[in-house]
């Protein structure tokens, strides 16, 4: 069962967590990831909203794709980040390299 919803338009893909994007979740979002790659999406916006845990593993697949899609001119997004999220993507300098939005 995966922790995320998909929602396509012709512009972006936003992917919605509905869980902690932590290990155990991680091997199906790269799975997910690796076919929406290959469709050459613009923008993939990930949408964090309902979700306040990150580990290691979901931070490297997001690097991971981040390095990916900036290689192809796309781009990767981040919203809805809830402050500890936040803090913690400061506190590791990430939010110098990833784009994050509010809403």
């Amino acid at each position: 069962m995966s922790n995320f919803i998909i929602e396509k338009n012709k512009e972006s893909v936003e992917i919605r967590f509905t869980d902690n994007l932590v290990s155990n979740s991680v091997e199906i979002l790269r799975n997910t990831l690796k076919k929406l790659l290959s469709e050459n999406v613009p923008e993939i916006i990930m949408n964090f909203r309902d979700i306040d845990m990150i580990d290691s593993m979901g931070i490297g697949l997001l690097v991971s794709t981040h390095n990916t899609l900036s290689a192809r001119d796309s781009h990767l997004v981040l919203i809805n980040l809830s402050s500890d999220l936040l803090e913690l993507f400061t506190v590791m300098r990430l939010n110098e390299f990833f784009t994050i939005r509010g809403e």
